[in-house]
């Protein structure tokens, strides 16, 4: 049977198998190519209650050897009688804590990928550091350019000019030595778990908001060029101002020897029709 666990530095804070280490409302959330969360509520009771420090401490959470989710504290507000709720983020959230110097690159994405996390790795702590793993996304040249002339973080970065323009997903992976960083077109794995209603999935709601509901719909025409002249905005007017005209007006449009029409019963070219002073 799994079990879990949640650690601060070490300390275990909850342990499934040991009542004497529990913690109220654990939740995890953990999306693609997001830093993840953690949440939980810890009473002062706890032997290691005193051993959350925002930001400095590491929290993991286990299912039974394999880590589910790792990452600092950001938040522990107290409350009235002292429990403390503790939100924590992801360790990819690390990225935001080192800059990309200005730079122009030309090369592979392996290169440029092992670029920004060497430059990671010279601005943080031990602890911080990434170690480059597989790098999977490839350009169909395997030559790509980047630049950079202002001083973004390195998450904003590697989201801008790796995964926004290649796709592909982060991943970190851990041993007992290092943390690796992944940058993969897929992770090649298919969950054959079975979605079932009742078993496990326990409530499902449907909702349309009234916000969201239009009572009227007024199309406007393309705005037309005043020519640098003040005064009320003009706008395109007629059938086909909104670049959804019918299809008589847009056969209309079409050069008369393109057009066929019908005549009698039967198509006949443009080109075919009696023209005005004709003989």
């Amino acid at each position: 049977m799994a079990y879990y666990r949640i650690l601060c530095d070490g300390y275990p804070l909850m342990d499934t198998r040991l009542n004497e280490y529990t913690v109220t409302g654990p939740k995890c959330t953990v999306e693609l190519n997001k830093t993840g969360s953690l949440s939980f509520e810890i009473d002062p009771q706890h032997p290691y209650y005193d051993f959350i420090h925002k930001v400095s401490s590491v929290i993991t959470l286990l299912e039974g050897e394999e880590v589910v989710f790792q990452g600092r504290v950001m938040d522990d507000d107290l409350s009235f009688d002292k429990v403390k709720n503790v939100e924590c983020e992801g360790e990819l959230s690390y990225l935001l804590d080192s800059i990309v110097r200005p730079y122009t690159y030309e090369g592979s994405v392996e290169g440029l990928v092992s670029q920004f996390i060497t430059s990671h790795n010279e601005q943080v702590e031990a602890k911080k550091r990434f170690t480059l793993g597989q790098v999977t996304v490839t350009d169909p040249n395997d030559y790509i350019t980047r630049a950079a002339s202002a001083y973004p973080d390195t998450w904003s970065e590697f989201n801008d000019k790796c995964i926004g323009l290649l796709g592909g997903y982060m991943r970190l992976r851990y041993t007992e030595d290092a943390t690796y960083f992944d940058y993969l077109e897929n992770f090649g794995n298919v969950n054959q778990q079975v979605i079932d209603f009742g078993s496990n999935i326990l409530d499902l709601s449907k909702y349309v908001k009234g916000a969201d509901v239009a009572t009227r719909i007024i199309p406007l025409g393309a705005t037309i060029d005043n020519d640098g002249e003040a005064g009320e905005e003009k706008r395109a007017a007629g059938p086909d101002a909104h670049g959804f005209a019918g299809q008589e007006a847009a056969r209309a449009k079409r050069p008369l020897e393109a057009q066929q029409l019908r005549r009698d019963g039967r198509e006949e070219s443009g080109a075919d029709r009696p023209r005005a002073g004709a003989g």
